[in-house]
Parts: structure tokens; C-alpha cells; sequence
């Protein structure tokens, strides 16, 4: 903003500086139009005095220099505007990119995710019904003698224990989970990429 400030500033100078020399070469077409008309006594008094710089000369001389050091000057603040957009262009283009790849990361680790969780859910589905129907009849509270099942008068301590058993085991999957989640989550990748989109919206403002 500094430097489009200058480059204004520069522009008023020049515009300034040509207004100026424009009154310079109008006052200096009257004054000879007022010699012409005036004849031969200012002729006269011109051998008689001794040369003088005209001070028009020194004046549009000094409009010109100030005017050929505005436009240089101009010049370079709109060169050093250019590449401080250039840097900034090349800067969001990175970002992008970075924000592209974080994006793209997060649906591959969100795709492994649901498939980890939905290859688990499948397996248990298909395994748990045989296995806990084998699990309760390989017990001690079931006897099978090729004819006939027994059950035994403690067969209430199996869900006794089974069903805090499983409740215990649910919970600690259920936590390692969550730390895993945490350890390898999104959110970290969803953070860089909201600070990177907040550093564009800043640099665009």
C-alpha cells in the first residue's frame, strides 16, 4: 500500500511539473510577443546591457530536471511494485499448491480410515456369531455326551463375567482408537490449511 501511495504521489509530481513548464513556455511566448511589439527599444537596450542567462531558460531547465527525476523515480517504484507482486503471486501459487496437496492427503487418510473401520466391522460380523455360539458351548457350564446337553446350576457366572468383560474390552478398543485417531488424525493437515487460506485472504486484502 506504501508503495501505490508513492507511485500516486509521483504521478501528481509529474502532472505538477508539466503544468508548470506549460506556464513557463506561455509566459515566455507573451514576453516575446510584448518584445515584437515593442520594437527597436528593448532591441537597443539589449546591445547596450550585458548578457544575462534568461531566467525562462532556468526555469524550464530545472522544470525538466525535476521532471526526468520524478519519471525515474516513478519508474522504479512501479518496477519495485511489479516484483513485489510477482513475489506475492508466486507466494499464493505455492499456498495453493500446499492447500491442493493437504487437501488431497486428507481424503486419502480419511478413505484409509473408513476402509480400516469398515474391513473391522465386516470381519467381526462375519466371525462373532460363530465364535461366541462355539465360545459358550466349549465351556464347563455345557456338557455334551453324544445324546444329551447338560447345564451346569453355575451357569449364570459365564455372563457375570463375560458381559463387564466385554464391556472392559469395548472401552479400551474404543480409547486406542481415539489416540490413534488423534496420533495420525486430519486435523492437524486441516489446521495448516486454514492458516495458509487465512494468510491468502490477508495478503489479498
Amino acid at each position: 500500500m506504501k508503495l501505490h501511495a508513492l507511485a500516486r504521489q509521483w504521478l501528481a509530481m509529474l502532472k505538477d511539473l508539466g503544468d508548470m513548464d506549460e506556464h513557463i513556455v506561455r509566459i515566455r511566448r507573451l514576453r516575446d510577443d510584448s518584445e515584437r511589439s515593442m520594437g527597436t527599444t528593448l532591441t537597443v537596450e539589449k546591445a547596450t546591457s550585458r548578457p544575462l542567462d534568461n531566467p525562462f531558460d532556468e526555469l524550464q531547465s530545472t522544470c525538466h530536471f525535476w521532471t526526468q527525476w520524478a519519471r525515474t523515480y516513478a519508474e522504479r517504484t512501479n518496477i519495485q511494485i511489479n516484483l513485489m507482486h510477482h513475489i506475492a503471486t508466486q507466494k499464493d501459487s505455492r499456498a495453493n499448491q500446499e492447500i491442493s496437496h493437504l487437501t488431497t492427503d486428507i481424503a486419502v487418510r480419511a478413505q484409509r480410515e473408513n476402509v480400516s473401520m469398515f474391513t473391522l466391522a465386516i470381519v467381526t460380523a462375519v466371525f462373532l456369531p460363530g465364535t461366541f455360539v462355539s465360545s459358550v458351548l466349549s465351556t464347563v457350564f455345557f456338557s455334551y455326551d453324544g445324546s444329551l446337553l447338560s447345564i451346569s446350576q453355575l451357569w449364570w457366572t459365564l455372563p457375570v463375567v463375560v458381559v463387564p468383560l466385554t464391556f472392559i474390552v469395548l472401552y479400551l478398543w474404543f480409547r486406542w482408537v481415539q489416540n490413534l485417531l488423534k496420533r495420525h488424525s486430519t486435523a492437524a493437515l486441516e489446521k495448516r490449511r486454514a492458516e495458509l487460506e487465512a494468510t491468502i485472504a490477508k495478503r489479498e486484502e
